[in-house]
């Protein structure tokens, strides 16, 4: 019984505290050290039941983590439970082969076991899980950190947030392996060092003045922001198109009428209807007009000569004409196309489909600025951010809709997934949600929610934004105008070198330590 716990318990603890280190808790230091019990015990096997192990943890952590799919039961039935499993099981069969790697490794090259063979393995899983088939990074340990800007900063200097994981997994390990020495000084020596280092540099980036864009030409940019709070049934029923078209235009009116914006963004499907239907186009124009705003808003496009459906995002400038229109590119499986329908076609009763994917990523002008939006699912995906920004983006806008989770934790996690692009890009991030969470990062990460609650009379009722959490915003009704951030301008960072010289030095203080280690061991004892 208390071998079994040993060998299975451990990596139970070890899921379940990771959880923890992500919203809705978001204890973001459990990250640094509850994969310990799940190393410590792999260690002490061999490969195949290392494997198991991993596996079990993986299990656990995702079912915890992606717990929020088990919502679309009220859309798909049972089969929602079902089909969150299997994605949990395929996420954690990649956790698996690290375990399984690891040990081998381990058997192949006996007296060199060393923290950065998980850590480096890690680092390879998470790349691979972030870009094959469809791509599903949303576990990836580095998104636990958003609570903790200092270490959230790395993801700007590597360029992406699966180093912060490499450097999680680094020293776990290094406490896992301590723990099997009777002197174990110099590896918890190391790992506080380690997490010292990664603290203090990213704490510095946020004290001293950051310089801002080389682009002196930049102007300014009021962005308002709408969150109407549509439940998913509504959105769905074209008996409330009307209503849902008057509630949208009435919190704009009255948010520009309190505070003149540039730009006002909807969030991801907000306006009902196709964009072809001129029902839907002349209260928009009209709006753009009176209030003198350029908006943004997510939309259906339908184009019935190539027989398509796209999800799309639509720009009106304040003159009420169309001047941009993004096909989303980077489809949700299982939400808007149905992976291996054409030959499992029973698929289709069971998940939703028949979305089509656009052809590429776009940049709208907006007055003398560029946006580049990204749409819901998107926002999982650094090279997607990444690439608008080389298309001249100064400021990104994520449109979302997640009624389909309720007051689940996906909100919370999907905001972490949007803040680390701001800081991976350095661009401010205007996030518009349908039901939350919404707000404003600028290119350090740092947020601000809307935080106004529109009266019915026409009136707007202000909070103060610093006393308002993200949690709070979730399910309500509210707008907000910012003042949009400058982008951040990092100065270019050549990462292979310096990685390379950690390597070389940490592999400089295996061998110093096994070489203590040894000497000890000879000395006679009297």
């Amino acid at each position: 019984m208390k071998k079994n716990l040993e060998l299975y318990g451990l990596p139970v603890l070890s899921g379940i505290l990771l959880s923890w280190a992500f919203p809705r808790f978001h204890w973001f230091w459990l990250a640094w050290v509850a994969l310990v019990p799940l190393f410590w015990t792999a260690l002490r096997g061999e490969p195949r039941r290392a494997a198991l192990q991993f596996f079990l943890a993986g299990w656990v952590f995702h079912s915890i983590l992606l717990q929020w799919l088990c919502a679309n039961i009220f859309w798909a039935g049972g089969w929602a439970i079902l089909a969150q499993q299997l994605l949990c099981i395929t996420l954690s069969l990649h956790w698996a082969a690290v375990g399984f790697a690891w040990k081998w490794l381990e058997r192949r090259f006996p007296g060199n076991v060393t923290a950065l063979g998980p850590a480096l393995l890690w680092w390879g899983m998470e790349w691979l899980m972030a870009r094959w088939f469809s791509g599903f990074g949303w576990g990836a340990l580095g998104y636990s950190q958003g609570a903790c800007l200092p270490i959230a900063q790395w993801a700007s200097i590597f360029g992406d947030v699966s180093f912060i994981s490499f450097l999680i997994v680094l020293v776990n390990a290094l406490l896992a392996l301590a723990l099997f020495e009777p002197k174990r000084v110099l590896r918890l020596l190391l790992a506080a060092s380690l997490v010292f280092v990664i603290f203090e540099f990213g704490s510095l980036r946020l004290q001293e003045p950051v310089p801002m864009s080389t682009d002196t030409n930049l102007s300014p940019l009021k962005v308002g922001l709408v969150q109407p709070s549509l439940s998913q049934e509504i959105k769905w029923d074209p008996y409330f198109d009307d209503f849902i078209m008057t509630m949208l235009e009435s919190q704009t009116r009255t948010l520009a009428k309190d505070t003149p914006v540039n730009l006002v963004v909807w969030p991801e499907a907000a306006a009902p209807g196709d964009l072809g239907r001129e029902s839907i186009l002349e209260p928009l124009r009209q709006l753009t007009k009176d209030t003198g705003a350029t908006l943004l808003t997510g939309i259906t496009r339908d184009d019935r000569e190539a027989h398509k459906n796209y999800n799309s995002a639509c720009l009106l400038s304040p003159e009420g004409k169309v001047t941009g229109v993004y096909d989303k590119v980077h489809l949700a499986p299982w939400g808007e196309y149905i992976p291996f329908e054409r030959w499992f076609p029973f698929l289709r009763g069971i998940a939703y489909g028949g979305v089509d994917a656009g052809d590429e990523l776009k940049v709208f002008p907006v007055g003398e600025r560029k946006v580049g939006p990204l749409i819901c699912f998107e926002v999982l995906f650094s090279p997607m951010a990444k690439e608008l920004k080389r298309k001249g983006a100064d400021f990104l806008v994520v449109i979302t809709n997640l009624a389909w989770f309720g007051q689940s934790n996906a909100m919370l996690q999907e905001l972490e997934l949007a803040r680390f692009r701001a800081i991976e890009t350095g661009l401010p991030l205007v996030h518009s949600s349908n039901t939350g969470v919404s707000g404003v990062f600028d290119g350090l990460g740092r947020f601000v929610p809307v935080s106004d609650f529109v009266r019915r009379d026409g009136t707007l009722v202000k909070y103060a934004p610093d006393k308002i959490s993200p949690s709070m915003v979730q399910g309500q009704r509210l707008v907000g105008a910012f003042d949009l951030p400058p982008p951040v301008h990092y100065i270019p960072f050549n990462w292979p070198l310096p990685l390379a010289a950690f390597l070389i030095l940490y592999e400089w203080f295996e061998r110093s330590r096994r070489k203590l280690i040894g000497k000890a061991a000879d000395k006679p004892k009297p």
